[in-house]
């Protein structure tokens, strides 16, 4: 039986650099999506299990299985897929619950006689929150700063703020997706080791999938992908179009110029960015100040974010055992 292992996120732990400096350049991985510099980024079948009702899902089931069969999947190699959006339909669009999405999948797996192994990635709930929130600023994020701390202080919580938060609860996911895949088939990696112990980070992935621990770190010692100041600057209600052109142009290289869809792309930026927005230089400065406050207010805030997820990460180091320097992020 073959093994599919699926990483799903969270969402700004790391995910754009295991998928473009990692998962497809390893040699020992087959890397078979998603790849967030494409068009389509997502694998097919993945976009399938995200859009479908449950009564498409069921009525299609077939015509899927045999789409999914057909996925490139090697035998001699851990095949992956890396798709943050598992967890992002989760916790900011609300579209799809995440034991819906990985039940599909795994019914997908088992019709094809695959074995489904989950990967996600933890950050501490404060930054993981915070570094998500200026690329979701004015966008998908239907919330917002005074929502959150009342949702935190359990004074006047809404629906989609407590769902939200909620879906960071790492404890409540783990046992989630326990009775999904079983205790072999799931997997956590802690975003704070890439960060102070990348050897270490390095080891546990490259253990997880059966990989060159060496090439591993080799690969992850290269620049993070995405870094939050950089996509924040490609956001047209928070800068200007002198900005996002003069950041567009600072990021050129001739790699990039030389590849097929280098004019496709450009033309894309230049329709999507500058020609079908309205700069208005009062609101852009508005906007920017109205996330900088709900930054310094939800840091403000931060012991009442760790309280709120505080017996819960309890449970979720039971489970899941890591060294002090780690925990302190967490407790």
């Amino acid at each position: 039986m073959k093994n599919l292992y699926v990483h799903i996120g969270f969402p700004r732990t790391a995910t754009k650099t295991l998928q473009f400096n990692l998962f497809k350049r390893h040699k020992d991985i087959n890397y078979i999506g998603r790849f967030p510099n494409r068009y389509l980024s997502h694998n097919n079948i993945i976009f399938k299990i995200f859009e479908f009702s449950d009564q498409q899902f069921k009525k299609n089931f077939k015509e899927l299985s045999d789409e999914f069969k057909n996925l490139p999947l090697s035998s001699s190699k851990p095949n992956v897929l890396s798709d943050e959006f598992f967890l992002l339909n989760h916790i900011l669009h609300q579209n799809i619950h995440i034991k819906d999405s990985i039940h599909r999948l795994n019914e997908l797996c088992k019709s094809n006689y695959i074995n489904l192994k989950i990967i996600y990635s933890v950050r501490n709930q404060l930054d993981a929150i915070s570094s998500l929130i200026p690329l979701t600023f004015l966008s998908s994020l239907r919330t917002n700063c005074d929502k959150i701390i009342l949702t935190l202080n359990e004074t006047s919580p809404d629906k989609y703020t407590t769902h939200f938060l909620n879906g960071y609860n790492y404890n409540f996911l783990h046992e989630t997706l326990l009775k999904i895949v079983g205790t072999d088939n799931l997997n956590v990696i802690f975003y704070e080791k890439l960060i102070d112990f990348k050897e270490e980070y390095s080891d546990d992935i490259s253990k997880i999938l059966n990989i060159s621990s060496p090439e591993t770190l080799n690969l992850l010692n290269k620049p993070r992908i995405h870094k939050r100041f950089d996509q924040i600057m490609t956001k047209s209600n928070l800068s200007s179009k002198s900005q996002l052109v003069y950041f567009q142009l600072k990021k050129l290289r001739l790699h990039k110029i030389f590849k097929k869809d280098f004019v496709y792309k450009s033309i894309i930026f230049f329709k999507k960015k500058i020609l079908y927005n309205n700069f208005d230089k009062k609101e852009i400065s508005l906007n920017r100040e109205n996330l900088k406050k709900f930054m310094i207010n939800l840091t403000k805030n931060r012991k009442l974010v760790k309280n709120y997820f505080l017996e819960s990460n309890k449970e979720f180091f039971k489970i899941n055992n890591t060294h002090k320097s780690i925990k302190k992020f967490y407790l």
